[in-house]
């Protein structure tokens, strides 16, 4: 996933706000960030704001199905917002 707007950058962090567990960000070198915690956000939101040579983007995972449908909510509205 990447971030591309301030649009999306505020929904995303909407979604975050919104969930009760940890939301953990997973690069693809293998760092992981929880979302949920001041630092871990910053240095997440860095990893989805840094453009890749090799296509490859960082991922996301909730630890709840209650969170999972924040995130799927948070994408839904996302593709809506890139369509328009």
């Amino acid at each position: 996933m990447k971030i591309r707007s301030n649009e999306e950058m505020y929904l995303f962090e909407k979604a975050i706000d919104s969930c009760r567990n940890s939301v953990l960000l997973l690069t693809p070198e293998g760092e992981q960030y929880d979302l949920k915690t001041p630092f871990g956000r910053y240095q997440g939101i860095s990893q989805l704001l840094k453009s890749r040579k090799d296509g490859m983007e960082p991922e996301i995972y909730t630890n709840s199905a209650e969170d999972e449908i924040v995130m799927f909510e948070f994408l839904r509205e996302r593709r809506q917002l890139i369509s328009a």
